[in-house]
């Protein structure tokens, strides 16, 4: 099997793995999470939840900064 089979192959499976991936995770219950205090420009505390209004779900991103491959190119 030459390279570029080899790479088609591997895609292959990756992309297989993630569509599994995202089965599971749409199974999965939602994680509760604390309804943190922020302290907005003005000083004054915010929670969490005020942040975001009337919506009932957040995506979290947390990006490890240069030293992640998958964070930064």
């Amino acid at each position: 099997m030459n390279l570029e089979e080899q790479i088609h192959q591997l895609e292959e499976e990756i992309e297989k793995a993630a569509d599994q991936l995202s089965e599971l995770r749409a199974q999965a219950e939602p994680t509760p999470i604390k309804d943190y205090d922020f302290i907005a420009l003005d000083g004054e505390v915010v929670s969490l939840s005020e942040l975001f209004g009337e919506s009932d779900r957040l995506i979290i991103v947390y990006n490890m900064g240069r030293q992640c491959p998958y964070c930064t190119v």
